[in-house]
């Protein structure tokens, strides 16, 4: 199920969770919030879907119902000097974002 989307055209997008209250972040090899995940296993890779013309968001199932920061990234490979391009703030209740995604 697609939750959002990313408009951007360029194709090396990655996206990272944290989880807001708790600063853990989604590590998406073992499926679980974690305090000392890797970057490149916290890193979510984004693929482009032309006829949207940017990229689909698909939160994880396992993701636990609570507020998490979305940062997105361009780089062709994941790493902690990447700079964040775009962040939303988001309420997940475990199956759908509630509301309206804020911008940070």
């Amino acid at each position: 199920m697609n939750h959002m989307n990313l408009y951007r055209s360029d194709a090396n997008w990655y996206m990272r969770l944290i989880h807001l209250r708790t600063g853990k972040v989604w590590d998406s090899n073992a499926g679980v919030l974690s305090a000392t995940t890797s970057w490149e296993n916290s890193a979510i890779s984004l693929t482009h879907s032309g006829v949207i013309g940017g990229h689909p968001i698909t939160l994880p199932v396992a993701l636990p119902a609570s507020a998490y920061d979305i940062l997105f990234y361009s780089a062709a490979s994941p790493a902690s000097s990447n700079a964040s391009q775009v962040g939303k703030r988001v309420v997940w209740d475990g199956s759908d974002i509630v509301g309206v995604p804020q911008s940070l």
